[in-house]
């Protein structure tokens, strides 16, 4: 543009010469077509901005639809994504809400497990007891199974299934045990401190006794070693004559110590009269002898009064 209008100043300049008439006539026409030539590229160049301008004002119009079209997707998107955000806020503490609970719960039930823990180590404790005092485990195939209840009423550990297994299968049988009549081969320490394995016949948890060296006689349990073994005395002559019989099968009855040993060895050990006399020293035998002569004196006063 400013090409031509530069041209223009030039060609009114030239007119404002003084020249010839013919002279300015052809540079008048000159002048007038130089005009319309520049006129005409002026057109065309104003055509072509005119084009341009419109070409690029619809891309303008067409790039700020697509970019309201572009922000539109967004906004959606961006409520979308805050309605997700909500949604998963909501989750969270939904879910903190639930692992308060759980958390309550598993604190509950690991007081409920401390406190069934602590129950079954009382009461393998009371097994281990019972065992220990039970003739019933003399076998020797149970040592080893009371040997876990032991450990499991002094370990600090919790009880497996295994463990509570083991416990009951010892509790059926010694409740089975304990009611029955039965005969099993045993180890007995004898009077003379060997150990032989003898049949043993076990009377429930009372009373047991066995045939050793061709005498039949009452044993008693220890609760240290787990053994049973020969009284130092022999019982009674009666009593053995009793067992004799039942252990052959002669016999209905036999004799039961419900003590538990305890009458058992107040009998072996209770002294008969020459024992006594021993006992007691030459002093006795004045007494004895002035006791005799009493009942002599008594019974002639019966008879010859």
């Amino acid at each position: 543009m400013r090409q031509i209008f530069a041209v223009m100043a030039l060609a009114v300049f030239a007119l404002a010469l003084p020249c010839s008439a013919q002279d300015a006539r052809l540079e008048r026409q000159e002048a007038l077509k130089i005009e319309q030539q520049l006129v005409e590229a002026a057109k065309r160049e104003k055509q072509q901005a005119i084009e341009e301008a419109r070409r690029i004002e619809s891309q303008i119009l067409e790039d700020k639809t697509r970019l309201k079209e572009a922000i539109n997707i967004l906004e959606k998107e961006n409520a979308r994504l805050d309605g997700s955000l909500n949604a998963l806020g909501q989750q969270a503490r939904a879910l903190e809400e639930k692992i308060d609970g759980l958390t309550g719960e598993a604190r509950m039930m690991e007081a409920e497990i401390r406190e069934l823990a602590g129950f079954v180590k009382m009461s393998a404790k009371e097994l281990d007891t019972l065992l220990h005092q039970s003739p019933q485990s003399a076998s020797p195939g149970r040592r080893a199974a009371i040997e876990q209840v032991g450990r499991l009423a002094e370990e600090a550990s919790f009880p497996s299934m295994e463990d509570l297994a083991v416990m009951q299968k010892l509790l059926e049988e010694e409740i089975a045990k304990s009611g029955q009549v039965r005969k099993e081969n045993l180890p007995v320490v004898t009077r003379q401190g060997n150990e032989e394995a003898v049949p043993v016949m076990l009377v429930g948890n009372f009373s047991a006794f066995a045939k050793i060296g061709g005498q039949a006689d009452f044993l008693l349990y220890s609760e240290q070693t787990g053994r049973f073994f020969e009284p130092s005395r022999p019982s009674p002559k009666k009593l053995r004559k009793n067992l004799a019989s039942y252990i052959e099968g002669q016999g209905i009855s036999v004799a039961v110590d419900l003590s538990r040993g305890a009458a058992l060895r107040q009998m072996i050990h209770r002294m008969n009269w020459s024992e006594q006399l021993k006992s007691g020293g030459p002093i006795v035998y004045p007494i004895l002898a002035i006791a005799i002569l009493a009942i002599v004196i008594v019974v002639e006063r019966l008879f010859f009064l």
